[in-house]
């Protein structure tokens, strides 16, 4: 059973978390799959930090274009960086 945070998505053993990082980072446009699997991903890393936003909750409804300017415009600035 783990007890610590979500492992960073290089970690990952079979790379989707990396390609979907990555294609996501580059403006592709992700695959409805992808898109869930890039929420909650991020969804649990900000869950485990200290200074998260108060509507962090919302990560696992937003659709790519809100969760790119949550993780630029809330994220970052907060030192959040789950990429």
């Amino acid at each position: 059973m783990r007890t610590e945070g979500p492992l960073f998505h290089m970690h990952e053993v079979t790379g989707e978390m990396t390609r979907i990082v990555k294609e996501f980072l580059e403006g592709k446009n992700l695959t409805l799959l992808d898109l869930n699997r890039l929420r909650v991903y991020m969804h649990q890393w900000v869950t485990y930090t200290v200074d998260k936003p108060p509507t962090y909750q919302n990560i696992l409804v937003m659709n790519q274009s809100e969760l790119m300017d949550f993780y630029v415009d809330e994220l970052i600035p907060r030192g959040i960086d789950p990429f």
